[in-house]
């Protein structure tokens, strides 16, 4: 196998694993810009360094991507804001709508989208709830 056919396999490897870790886990609400810059850079630096015998600086290089992306995780799941949710109101979700917090900002490091649930309790009482994956804030919207 090539020089090149590995690095363009490390490439997709690591631009399926942020996709994976985007939708799969965080559905999506998580800023995943410059982690696709880096595994598309990831070739460039294959080639030129790993291949070269500069192996040090590859795996710096990967040991940035690897930091980079724990910066880019929201401190919560969707999950585990559901969970939260039900275990401090009593309040079943059971509606889901994504909102844009900031267009103004940019910041490659954070998302810009947040969380509204439509809960329901036991009781049948209706509620409203704004989550924030990215501080993990969680607030109780009072619709009157």
């Amino acid at each position: 196998m090539s020089e090149k056919s590995v690095g363009i396999g490390i490439s997709i490897i690591l631009f399926t694993t942020v996709v994976y870790i985007e939708f799969a886990v965080y559905k999506g609400l998580m800023s995943t810009t410059l982690l696709t810059v880096f595994s598309i850079f990831q070739y460039h630096f294959y080639t030129t360094f790993f291949v070269n015998g500069q192996k040090l600086r590859y795996f710096s290089f990967l040991a940035l991507f690897a930091g980079t992306l724990f910066l880019c995780l929201p401190s919560m799941t969707e999950e585990l804001a559901q969970e939260r949710i039900k275990q401090e109101y009593g309040a079943e979700v059971v509606g889901r709508e994504v909102v844009l917090t900031d267009a103004s900002a940019w910041n490659i490091f954070v998302t810009q989208n947040a969380l509204f649930y439509d809960t329901k309790t036991k009781d049948g009482e209706m509620g409203r709830f704004f989550v924030n994956l990215e501080n993990g804030v969680i607030l109780k919207v009072d619709e009157e």
